[in-house]
């Protein structure tokens, strides 16, 4: 008597875990010829990298193939976000690394997309904020160092590039309608 009365039970439950392996894997990322695939009902994008969001200001072009979207990378990787207005992909992106992926937009045009990240070009000696070196008479050059004057002065330069960098590309992104 109790084998009959869990034998529905675990055939349920059987039931239910092999509904649950098939269905599951059909709410993932959509692909495209093997890539993941976006859905977008207008042009304008928005996309996040590191901590800063771009609202709006990239277009997703369908006579371009790829569509390519630079990102400049200041460490050795960058947390980057693509945000359609339906749909999203991120990725880490490293110096010289592409990632692709398809926008289908509105539902017609199949857009392949590309995400390469660069490295800028190193900075020149007389481009950095703070200019200084070590004094060389003995005094001012003694309290350079109990200070460790050099190193808040290669820190503050470390931001100032940092800084002037991400601002240089936001303002290339914004002039070229990209």
């Amino acid at each position: 008597m109790i084998r009959f009365f869990l034998f529905p039970k675990m055939l349920c439950l059987v039931l239910l875990l092999i509904g649950f392996v098939v269905v599951v894997p059909t709410y993932g990322q959509s692909k495209h010829n093997g890539m993941p695939l976006l859905q977008a009902k207008t042009n304008k994008v928005s996309f996040r990298v590191g901590g800063v969001k771009i609202n709006g200001n990239w277009t997703i072009k369908p006579e371009a193939n790829p569509n390519v979207l630079h990102v400049q990378v200041i460490d050795a990787k960058e947390k980057f976000t693509f945000y359609t207005d339906s749909d999203s992909v991120s990725y880490d992106v490293r110096p010289g690394q592409v990632h692709q992926f398809y926008v289908l937009l509105n539902k017609q045009s199949y857009v392949l997309t590309e995400v390469r990240g660069f490295k800028d070009a190193e900075h020149k000696e007389d481009t950095k904020l703070l200019n200084m070196k070590r004094p060389k008479g003995s005094i001012l050059g003694e309290l350079w160092d109990k200070h460790h004057v050099g190193d808040v002065v290669d820190g503050v330069n470390s931001y100032a590039d940092k800084a002037s960098s991400a601002f240089s590309w936001v303002k290339s992104k914004i002039g070229s309608g990209d």
